[in-house]
């Protein structure tokens, strides 16, 4: 709420679910907020401005969380054409998705061979 001249006079303003238009109220710890910087096309730089997303726990527990994420850059992409999934998802990125994997399969042979 605002008073006349215009300051937010609230003690606490609820987020609403980017995916479900649902607000998330405060005691749901699932929920989460995201901010995705905007990139300039020219340079491939971040520019100062950002887009934030929130995600409530109830989308979070269907597992519809990344599919929502998805569909917010598609839409995106479909305004303006500035961000693209494939120059999100980059080759560090895929290559850092793979140590990880590693990593986990070796803690995996060391926890059996630990039980063996």
């Amino acid at each position: 709420m605002e008073n006349d001249a215009g300051e937010t006079v609230d003690l606490y303003c609820p987020r609403k679910c980017s995916a479900s238009n649902r607000i998330i109220h405060a005691k749901d710890h699932a929920s989460i907020q995201i901010s995705i910087a905007e990139v300039d096309p020219a340079t491939g730089r971040m520019t100062d401005t950002s887009k934030m997303y929130a995600l409530c726990g109830a989308i979070r527990r269907m597992g519809e969380s990344d599919d929502c994420i998805v569909a917010f850059f598609e839409r995106k992409n479909n305004e303006n054409a500035n961000i693209s999934i494939s120059k999100l998802i980059s080759e560090k990125f895929i290559i850092g998705i793979g140590i990880q994997f590693y990593h986990y399969l070796n803690m995996l042979r060391r926890i059996q061979r630990d039980l063996i």
